[in-house]
């Protein structure tokens, strides 16, 4: 009789397990079967928005076939932009706000810059076409955002403790280096759209500028320095047309120095000489020799000012 009692009750949890037991499911992250999340990305994880313009972000897990339930985002200045359960962002008013994105504790962020208008084509007769006003900036002769070479996104504190693309100092660059003594070298001396600030900020076939497109700039333009905006008019010989650029300064690891007298703008184009540096324009109050070339240390904030084909 026991023995017939223990069949019995043998056959009744072999029944519940088959027919009531909890099923695995892919989205339950505390299954046996989970697969842990290691990181998050946001796409775009930058864009300047004009009032009143949406854009949709997509959040992508690693390992791909990780487990997860649910997306939380969340924007840190909503009286800038808002974003919804979906990641939908909505531009609000004019600034710059953090939207985030948390998936089973595991963030990631993407810059919003919301701006009043956008930017504008000037036609200077060069081989490219110059935009009117820096990147993040909301008219010509505002600042707009700095960014260290290579960068996309601006920060609080610029330094190579910080800096993307190396392991923590000068000689330890990870990408664009053609000479041992600096890193891994990977023959790379202009920049990749996908590291190109002006193209994930603005989209579209907006760029950077190469050296030889700020050189176009320096020798086929009259300079003539504004003593209210704090720039240079700069108006093309060929045509007439002009552009301001006003001397934002530059930042190193939490400050803003130069501001007001100095203009210091990137170009896509690495030094090939020290491969910790890259190229960019400098220019100072009226001085007569606006538009001196330099090159500068890659995690230095400096200004952008894009240019289209």
């Amino acid at each position: 009789m026991n023995r017939l009692l223990r069949i019995s009750i043998l056959i009744i949890l072999l029944f519940s397990c088959s027919c009531g037991g909890v099923e695995n499911k892919t989205d339950d992250p505390i299954t046996p079967n989970s697969i842990t999340i290691t990181s998050v990305t946001i796409s775009p994880c930058s864009r300047e928005l004009v009032i009143g313009n949406r854009l949709q972000l997509s959040a992508m897990v690693n390992p791909s076939n990780a487990t997860y339930k649910t997306i939380i985002w969340s924007s840190s200045n909503p009286d800038v932009a808002t974003v919804t359960p979906d990641g939908l962002v909505n531009a609000l008013n004019i600034g710059t706000t953090l939207i985030e994105c948390n998936i089973s504790g595991i963030g990631a962020t993407c810059e919003i810059t919301v701006t009043e208008d956008s930017p504008k084509v000037v036609d200077l007769g060069l081989s490219v076409k110059w935009a009117n006003r820096n990147v993040g900036a909301n008219k010509p002769k505002d600042y707009g955002n700095y960014y260290a070479w290579g960068e996309i996104t601006s920060k609080r504190y610029y330094g190579w403790n910080t800096y993307k693309w190396c392991g923590g100092e000068s000689y330890n660059q990870k990408k664009y280096n053609n000479k041992i003594i600096y890193g891994i070298q990977d023959k790379l001396t202009i920049l990749e759209l996908s590291d190109d600030a002006a193209r994930e900020n603005w989209g579209g076939k907006w760029r950077m500028p190469t050296w030889e497109e700020f050189m176009e700039l320096m020798y086929d333009c009259t300079w003539t320095w504004n003593w209210e905006d704090r720039g240079y008019t700069i108006t093309s010989k060929k045509n007439g047309n002009s552009i301001f650029m006003p001397c934002a300064g530059y930042r190193s690891l939490s400050s803003v120095y130069n501001s007001g007298s100095y203009g210091y703008y990137w170009s896509s184009s690495l030094d090939i000489l020290y491969c910790d540096h890259a190229e960019y324009c400098r220019f100072y109050q009226n001085s007569p020799r606006a538009g001196i070339w330099a090159d500068c240390q890659r995690c230095t904030g400096l200004s952008i000012r894009p240019v289209t084909e």
